[in-house]
């Protein structure tokens, strides 16, 4: 699962979203790996949801509106 989380969301964003975790619990040494595991599973989550709203608003379009949109340039 881990290499699948690494494809999908970068080191840095990973690190950015941690350290966000590290301040809302106010801080304190001792559970970086927490905070780390947890920006993982968040992200993840996010941009897992994020592929499903954008493939059923897809899925929404019959294909040829779906075709003449991607041709365009727009959704």
């Amino acid at each position: 699962m881990r290499d699948t989380i690494d494809q999908i969301v970068s080191h840095e964003e990973i690190e950015k979203r941690a350290y966000e975790i590290y301040l809302r619990r106010g801080g304190g040494d001792g559970r970086d790996l927490d905070d780390w595991f947890a920006a993982e599973q968040e992200l993840a989550q996010e941009r897992s949801q994020d592929s499903e709203a954008y493939r059923s608003g897809r899925q929404e379009q019959p294909l040829g509106q779906r075709l003449r949109s991607e041709a365009a340039g727009t959704r």
